[in-house]
């Protein structure tokens, strides 16, 4: 993958003086930014690109999260690891970055307008299910369908067709186990908001997989 090339000129177009007035840091706190790339950013890739979707704004975030880094390792203090340390500065661009992209940002003023329209495909004005997507029952009686590869891939393929929105806070709260509250925090979302979305999101992803699983 060429992010390796992109990203060691990166690291090598730093200023000298800076590095040099971090050996200290690289020495007595354990961090070597000169294996970075080879260690870390093939896994850091793959990760950014599941959350943001396009290589370009992947690559970007990469970029940034090791010129954060070579520029604040004096903030490392071992109380996690370098690898850790780093995904801690990627996932932190990567919420700044969701917070500028206006596709990603969840406004509570929007939300009853939205929350209208999408119910209106599962529920009539009464509040009854649609007869088309009244639950079928099929994923209730199979306790073991997460251990089988073939549901797994349709699972992730329904969730990539979720809207932008609702598919990253599904990846947050149940991929990466993230709190609650920090993904309000970091999404500027209230926490009813947030647990809308997600009710929503389950709704989405048990009509698609009862249309796409035949066990």
């Amino acid at each position: 993958m060429h992010i390796f090339s992109f990203l060691k000129r990166t690291t090598i177009s730093l200023k000298q003086d800076r590095l040099k007035n971090s050996m200290k840091y690289i020495k007595e706190e354990g961090l070597h930014p000169e294996k970075w790339v080879e260690n870390y950013s093939n896994e850091m890739y793959k990760w950014a690109l599941d959350k943001v979707g396009k290589k370009a704004e992947a690559e970007d975030l990469i970029q940034e999260t090791f010129l954060a880094a070579l520029q604040s390792m004096q903030t490392f203090q071992q109380k996690s690891s370098e690898k850790t340390w780093l995904f801690g500065i990627l996932k932190n661009k990567m919420f700044d970055f969701f917070k500028k992209t206006p596709e990603y940002t969840i406004l509570d003023k929007d939300l009853e307008s939205f929350q209208t329209a999408f119910y209106s495909q599962f529920f009539d004005a009464n509040g009854k299910w649609h007869p088309d997507k009244y639950p079928t029952g099929s994923l209730q009686n199979n306790e073991n369908l997460l251990d089988n590869p073939l549901f797994n891939e349709i699972l992730l393929k329904c969730i990539e067709h979720l809207p932008k929105k609702i598919c990253l806070i599904i990846k947050l709260k149940f991929q990466e186990g993230m709190e609650s509250n920090e993904i309000c925090k970091n999404l500027g979302m209230s926490s009813s908001n947030l647990w809308t979305s997600i009710h929503r999101g389950k709704l989405a992803l048990r009509d698609c997989l009862e249309k796409k699983w035949v066990a």
